[in-house]
């Protein structure tokens, strides 16, 4: 339709028009394209209170707006402007950098105090700073030759640390990345392929009435009591696969992030997870998934001090798509004209095997994700480079101030902040998952996602 409609005399013809009488010429144009097709089945998830149901609550507003609001809201700079955001604070991780810095300051203006006043004698002439020093200041100053080469592998180690942590970053968006693909890719699989033998009886039986008497819209169509039941019955196990499709990132969200975050109570954390997943799923599954922990009873609990951690929550809904899967693939047609329209054997097995590696390759994500949470770089790397790090700005403040005086101190300053910055930029790289601006935003992700099953259900024709 597209290459009839857009041939080359036609783009002519189009193009000599002005904007609004384009728009009036490709309305009639794509009018008189729909009249000379067969009319087909429309939505009608309206009709549907099941349907109708789940979409509200996927698209619940306090779910989404819980869900946007639980993630640290990103710096939006501009990556073409060099001088976007070049001198703000935020998104660096000066926590971790403010205790090495003090330290590094103090021990400079400890050094440059006793140099001028710790030493009586001082006859070795400096020319960079035109005074005269002691025989200790001297030596210290002599020292830059010799801690110099200490530069090249601690640069090195630097480097390799800010590279690796910056391969985990973009590994860990590349895994929650497949999740979203993967829930997109197999909830529009699930939709086309359990509604679709009711959409091609309902497309016969609409033909079927058309030659009779013209009609072809969906009132048209009368279904007997069987008919009903049959999409009744799958028009409900969609929605509940789409809802527990839509817990998916969510419950990913809630393993990779930290289970406390500053600030916050036991109690406000317990809320905010129960407001992303309340509407969605009936209050028994709700709290299987918010209370990972048994007590001494077998009870779920909330409280780790008191339980014993015994189901993660990707994988209890992970598990339950599966469960839904085999009833999604192998559900049973009735009514009329079933014998034609109803799947063979052969092809609920195929679709079946489509949906269960979806779901397999969910796992894997959410596997990768759960390494990277798990895994960060070795413990003996991490501390031989901060101690030799530390080691090399302790001497190289000492020489400098010893060489320079007061004014190698705040140049001191930008140096230890720049070599620092690296590791602290390192870190926040290295675990993407916390509560940070520069971390994924896993709250937001599970918004979209959950547009994204909404969309596919209105979209549905049958």
């Amino acid at each position: 339709m597209v290459n009839k409609l857009f041939n080359n005399s036609i783009l002519k013809e189009l193009s000599a028009q002005s904007t609004s009488d384009l728009r009036a010429s490709l309305s009639k144009r794509f009018e008189q394209q729909d009249a000379t097709h067969d009319t087909f089945p429309t939505s009608n998830y309206a009709s549907s209170p099941a349907l109708q149901n789940a979409i509200s609550d996927i698209l619940a507003p306090s779910r989404i707006s819980a869900l946007e609001s639980c993630d640290v809201n990103t710096i939006p700079y501009d990556s073409y402007n060099f001088f976007s955001y070049i001198w703000t604070y935020q998104g660096r991780n000066f926590g971790m950098l403010i205790a090495p810095l003090l330290l590094l300051a103090f021990w400079g203006v400890a050094w440059q105090v006793l140099f001028l006043y710790g030493f009586d004698a001082k006859p070795v002439y400096n020319e960079q700073t035109d005074s005269y020093e002691s025989f200790f200041e001297h030596r210290m100053s002599s020292l830059g030759d010799l801690i110099q080469p200490l530069m090249q592998p601690i640069g090195f180690l630097i480097t390799f640390r800010l590279g690796r942590a910056a391969v985990r970053f973009w590994d860990a968006r590349h895994a929650i990345g497949n999740v979203v693909y993967l829930i997109r890719s197999n909830i529009a699989i699930v939709c086309v392929g359990l509604m679709s033998p009711i959409r091609l009886r309902r497309t016969a039986t609409l033909e079927q009435v058309s030659q009779k008497n013209g009609d072809t819209s969906n009132n048209s169509i009368k279904q007997n009591d069987e008919d009903m039941t049959t999409e009744t019955a799958a028009v409900k196990l969609l929605a509940e696969y789409a809802r527990w499709s839509a817990a998916l990132p969510v419950s990913v969200q809630h393993f990779l992030r930290p289970g406390t975050r500053p600030g916050w109570r036991d109690e406000d954390m317990y809320t905010k997870k129960l407001r992303e997943l309340d509407p969605l799923l009936p209050a028994s599954d709700t709290r299987l998934l918010l209370m990972p922990y048994d007590d001494k009873e077998g009870n779920p609990t909330f409280d780790a001090a008191n339980g014993v951690r015994v189901r993660d929550e990707p994988l209890v809904v992970l598990n339950r798509m599966h469960e839904l899967a085999f009833n999604v693939a192998f559900f049973t047609y009735t009514g009329s004209r079933s014998d034609l329209f109803t799947p063979t054997p052969e092809a609920q097995a195929a679709f079946y095997k489509q949906l269960t590696e979806h779901i397999d390759a969910m796992y894997g994500a959410y596997g990768a994700t759960e390494r990277i949470k798990n895994t960060p770089l070795p413990f003996a790397y991490s501390v031989h480079l901060r101690t030799f790090l530390l080691i090399y700005l302790l001497l190289w403040n000492l020489t400098s101030v010893a060489t320079f005086g007061w004014i190698a101190i705040p140049t001191n300053f930008f140096v230890n902040w720049l070599l620092l910055g690296i590791e602290a930029a390192s870190v926040d790289c290295e675990r993407p998952f916390n509560w940070n601006a520069n971390h994924i935003p896993l709250g937001k992700i599970s918004a979209v996602v959950a547009v994204n099953i909404a969309e596919a259900l209105k979209e549905l024709r049958w």
